[in-house]
């Protein structure tokens, strides 16, 4: 299903270039607009920061890939101008970049103030109703909330979606929302097995690995890692008659805290780095990471939680899941609507050829029945989907980045049937969970 939808656009202008659409009317020219600012993709995570930071005086932003624009959007009735000149000078122009656009600045009715508002008063709304409602988010290029009612194995009937449409416009007027039907169920991508009591846990060393036959190559790698860990490694624990797992996402700059989904754990709880052997029904782990010290994991909040820990360095995997690759971890940056991404977890390995679709969404899990609200939502290019059971916790990483791992977020569900991946910002998980900070 696509998520790109159609709207009028009532001014558009390149900066450098004007284009009206017909019988609209527009300001004179500003002549700052007269030099084209071509933005890099550098700079666009410092663009969307600061629209986000400014949700009174702007629409939205983001990438028109089949356009090849970058697009911000300006509320009706409000001088576009100091608006772009702010964002003008967060981003210079670069001599040289691998990827830049043309900027286009587009009109909407609305600013994301009032559909930030809208779409809280929505959120209350729909956690109370027990109707199959999949998420809620603001679509920033149709200029409204959407509310995406999900399918049941019969099919959604026309009486459901009616529901859902008077219950939200009884609280939001009836511009600012539309309800459409989607397919597929959204679970969230931590593995859980059953065991059967006791499971063993066995420190691998590495005199002992070939005696244990821990695994057919000595590592390190994702599944057994070698002090200093790197971030996109299997992380696990067991109790409770079942052993879960995760990936690691991130660490902060000072190497004090790492970063994973907040359904993955429970603070307090101690957190090894290893992998289970089903048939042997043992735990094979290299050393303990740390323990579980702050945790974001509920209706109307992101999905994040941090552990104590100085074993990781400032590296992240890379590939596959039993390949030695590896990038450096560098500047954290915030998301925009259509920006490539790949998933990097411990289950899957990297997996690209995602585009983000929306962002600060409110996701329903069927498995548990959470709604964590601030998500992002990307959308795989392929047919492969982007992230599977296992890899919950792991990173989201722009897909351009050379030698380096630009993260942009923690990896929390999917929807396979939509080949869709969910992840908690890292800019909101570093500000919610401690330290409070990536530094």
């Amino acid at each position: 299903m696509s998520y790109r939808r159609a709207f009028t656009i009532v001014t558009a202008v390149v900066l450098g270039l004007t284009a009206l659409a017909p019988g609209a009317n527009s300001a004179p020219p500003d002549p700052r607009n007269d030099v084209a600012w071509v933005l890099a993709e550098e700079d666009a995570g410092a663009v969307r920061a600061y629209v986000e930071q400014h949700p009174q005086d702007f629409s939205g932003f983001w990438l028109d890939r089949a356009r090849n624009r970058f697009v911000v959007a300006v509320p009706e009735g409000l001088d576009a101008a100091p608006r772009t000149g702010a964002l003008r000078r967060l981003a210079p122009v670069r001599a040289a970049s691998a990827f830049t656009a043309p900027v286009e600045v587009q009109r909407r009715p609305t600013s994301l103030a009032v559909l930030n508002d809208a779409l809280a008063e929505v959120g209350e709304e729909l956690t109370a109703a027990t109707s199959p409602v999949n998420s809620w988010y603001v679509d920033e290029q149709l200029g409204k909330v959407v509310v995406e009612v999900g399918e049941d194995v019969a099919g959604a009937t026309a009486s459901v979606t009616e529901s859902v449409t008077a219950s939200v416009t009884g609280v939001v007027d009836a511009d600012l929302v539309s309800v459409v039907t989607v397919k597929g169920r959204n679970t969230t991508h931590k593995a859980v097995v059953p065991v059967r009591e006791p499971v063993k846990a066995v420190k691998v060393t590495k005199s002992r690995v070939d005696e244990l036959n821990a695994m057919a190559y000595p590592g390190p790698d994702r599944e057994y890692d070698h002090l200093p860990f790197y971030t996109g490694n299997r992380i696990i624990r067991w109790d409770e008659g079942q052993v879960s797992w995760c990936s690691s996402a991130s660490v902060n700059y000072a190497r004090t805290h790492m970063y994973t989904a907040g359904h993955c754990f429970v603070v307090g709880q101690e957190i090894l780095q290893g992998y289970f052997d089903q048939a042997a029904n043992l735990i094979y782990y290299s050393d303990e990471i740390g323990s579980v010290v702050s945790s974001q994991w509920g209706n109307n909040r992101i999905d994040a939680q941090s552990l104590s820990t100085t074993k990781y360095a400032n590296r992240q995997y890379h590939g596959g899941v039993t390949t030695q690759n590896y990038l450096t971890q560098f500047k954290n940056t915030s998301a925009y609507t259509g920006m490539r991404v790949c998933g990097n977890g411990s289950v899957s390995g990297t997996r690209c050829a995602g585009e983000l679709v929306r962002t600060n969404v409110c996701v329903t899990y069927a498995d548990d029945g959470v709604t964590p609200c601030g998500m992002s939502v990307v959308q795989s290019l392929t047919t492969t989907p982007l992230s599977q059971s296992g890899d919950s916790g792991g990173p989201v990483i722009l897909d351009s980045t050379g030698t380096g791992a630009q993260v942009v977020g923690i990896i929390s569900g999917g929807n396979d049937t939509q080949r869709t991946l969910f992840y908690s910002p890292i800019a909101a998980a570093c500000a919610q969970v401690s330290p409070f900070t990536c530094d």
